[in-house]
């Protein structure tokens, strides 16, 4: 049976594919924090992977394509709070011709769904933000395999899970991620390049924020 769980920074997160869309956003001086509070819906509670306070944004990471309901959820999520939602997914690789292949990005346009390849994004990061994000960019494109000790500490994380039951598990990954996004929202500074352009490209604000 595979991990469930997946370290990155003190996080317990679910997948590898959000570990690596955390590293990029990391990569592009984007904050962040993880599964922020849920919001009520049409369809009921939502907890979505990622918010982004610096640009008012919500992204969701899925492992494959998003699927219709999946693409509904996050329209309900986005008509709920008044914030953009990114869909992000696929598998990240840095070719090694100065490009990052495998990835996609998604949103919701004038238009309907509009969807860009890690590719087109590499290019408006270069010509948009400059070289020293572009090479960051590159960067965080490469694999790395996991430590031994992350390993089996996402193993024994996964056992403990089993053994405490799935509503007492999430009780207290809410709990522990909910301290850590504290730490991280109290951490005030100035909106990076890369949060001010994903902002405007959104037309939002760059000062308005929609968590609470």
């Amino acid at each position: 049976m595979g991990s469930t769980v997946h370290r990155f920074q003190d996080y317990w997160m679910r997948s590898h594919s959000e570990t690596r869309w955390a590293g990029f956003m990391d990569a592009l001086g984007i904050q962040w924090i993880y599964e922020p509070e849920p919001i009520n819906t049409r369809h009921g509670w939502y907890l979505p992977d990622f918010y982004l306070p610096g640009a008012g944004v919500y992204v969701e990471v899925k492992g494959p394509h998003p699927t219709a309901v999946e693409l509904d959820k996050g329209y309900d999520l986005q008509a709920a709070t008044g914030c953009p939602v990114i869909f992000a997914w696929g598998d990240m690789e840095f070719s090694g011709s100065k490009a990052v292949s495998g990835g996609r990005l998604g949103c919701f346009g004038p238009n309907g769904f509009v969807e860009y390849s890690t590719y087109e994004l590499g290019v408006v990061i270069q010509g948009g933000l400059g070289q020293p994000y572009y090479h960051r960019y590159l960067r965080a494109g490469i694999k790395e395999r996991g430590s031994p000790v992350a390993m089996i500490g996402d193993l024994l994380q996964e056992r403990l899970a089993a053994w405490l039951g799935r509503s007492a598990m999430e009780k207290a990954n809410a709990e522990h991620h909910h301290a850590l996004n504290l730490a991280r929202m109290a951490d005030v500074r100035p909106l990076s390049k890369a949060e001010w352009a994903l902002s405007m490209f959104l037309r939002r604000p760059a000062t308005e924020v929609c968590h609470d």
